[in-house]
């Protein structure tokens, strides 16, 4: 994988691009909040999912981007009039127990939250319902690694010996990610099973 920085074809596209649409009426004024009356619609929220589990190349896969290509992306998202962000990074293929080199690029994504919100973007964190990868996965550097790969185990959570452990090592993770706006489960995409009950 090429080293990326500042000179990089995404952050001269982004910069480009968000410039352009800073000149733009796309871009609004911040407003005073107000009151809506019983018979007005409320404010919309904008917001854009970045999923990760693609295994495209980049620039074109979320799962390759460095801190300042998503910092990059937050800023355009502000200049078109977005005020939120979905993120789905796949936590999933991060196992337990968890490794140092894990617990350090965890580290690495919660900056990356924290860009998000100082850029004024609402930020969700996204994860499948009862997924995860066996520890043999943590051999394969986290950009890397696939749910796609026979490597993933749907959880049981139906059977406490299976849910149990799932929810500790899934504690554990948010612990450190603890900084977003909101947390999403996504049902069943991946993370289903036959039998489950809603």
């Amino acid at each position: 994988m090429s080293k990326r920085h500042h000179g990089s074809v995404f952050y001269w596209f982004i910069t480009i691009l968000a410039a352009m649409l800073a000149t733009t009426t796309v871009a609004h004024a911040a407003e005073q909040p107000k009151t809506i009356k019983a018979d007005e619609t409320p404010p919309q929220r904008i917001g854009l999912y970045l999923h990760a589990c693609w295994a495209y190349r980049y620039p074109f896969a979320v799962r390759t981007w460095r801190r300042a290509d998503y910092d990059a992306m937050f800023q355009l998202l502000r200049h078109m009039g977005y005020d939120a962000v979905m993120l789905w990074p796949v936590l999933e293929t991060v196992p337990a127990p968890l490794s140092a080199a894990d617990r350090a690029t965890l580290g690495e994504f919660r900056a990356i939250v924290n860009d998000a919100r100082r850029r004024g973007l609402e930020t969700w964190l996204t994860q499948c319902a009862a997924l995860t990868c066996k520890p043999e996965i943590a051999s394969i550097p986290w950009p890397r690694r696939s749910l796609y790969g026979g490597l993933a185990q749907t959880v049981r959570l139906d059977e406490p010996g299976q849910a149990e452990p799932y929810f500790q090592h899934r504690a554990a993770l948010m612990k450190i990610l603890n900084n977003a706006d909101g947390y999403v489960t996504i049902d069943g995409d991946p993370g289903g099973y036959a039998g489950a009950t809603p």
